[in-house]
């Protein structure tokens, strides 16, 4: 897991991490499916926002390379949650 999404230095890193990865495929292969980040250690309200806004902003720059790949984007509670009450 990890919770290196929780400010906007992470995020410009794994962005900036992923985006050669992204266009190196982006007319290639077709059958990939991005899995930006696997399961995220995150477990309160805020981060549900940050992790929201950070997939956004990985997917508006994997589809403004012009990919087209599916893409799965985990929730909160994948592998660890906090949450008594799941509907948090």
């Amino acid at each position: 897991g990890s919770n290196d999404l929780t400010n906007s230095t992470g995020v410009s890193c794994w962005l900036q991490y992923w985006s050669p990865i992204v266009q190196q495929f982006t007319n290639t292969y077709n059958r990939i499916i991005w899995e930006p980040i696997n399961e995220p250690v995150m477990t309160n309200n805020t981060d549900v926002a940050s992790l929201s806004n950070a997939y956004q902003q990985w997917i508006n720059q994997a589809r403004g390379l012009g990919d087209t790949h599916w893409i799965v984007v985990q929730n909160l509670c994948s592998s660890n949650c906090g949450f008594s009450n799941l509907a948090d």
